[in-house]
């Protein structure tokens, strides 16, 4: 089984939706940031018969609108390591449903957090905007494994 740009385009726009409410639009391209320390990158990695990680890519205003949302607290007490935490469990919950996509065992790691480097060859890179601010997620396989993604649409 593989994962599709149409899948994770439903994982997150279900995820970003129910826990929210906010509805994200997929996007022809990926955004460039102008500074990579203006956005949070939370990944969780998958061990398995599919081996790689997804990735959560979120400018750090909208990260802090997550936190806020999740925590129903207002976005002015929100610090930065609240916001890290909340794009982190949200990639936590698409990779965890990517994840029912693959084949079993797949096991999930926790989430981490680094900063970004471009997507490798085989990754699939998907777009969206959140309500005015970008959202990037990359499902990246693992390249001396074999994997399972498919070409975005």
């Amino acid at each position: 089984m593989t994962v599709t740009a149409p899948d994770v385009d439903r994982v997150v726009v279900d995820t970003w939706t129910s826990l929210l409410d906010i509805a994200p639009v997929r996007l022809a391209r990926a955004p460039q940031p102008a500074s990579n320390e203006d956005w949070v990158h939370a990944f969780v990695g998958v061990d398995g018969p599919w081996n790689g990680t997804v990735r959560v890519s979120a400018p750090r205003r909208l990260a802090a609108r997550c936190a806020a949302v999740m925590l129903d607290v207002p976005l002015d007490v929100v610090d930065d390591a609240t916001a890290r935490d909340a794009l982190g469990e949200l990639a936590n919950v698409v990779g965890g449903n990517l994840k029912s996509l693959l084949p079993p065992v797949c096991h999930l790691s926790l989430p981490s957090f680094e900063p970004t480097q471009p997507a490798e060859a085989g990754a699939l890179v998907l777009a969206f905007d959140c309500a005015g601010d970008s959202l990037v997620v990359t499902v990246q396989p693992q390249t001396d494994r074999r994997g399972g993604i498919a070409a975005p649409d």
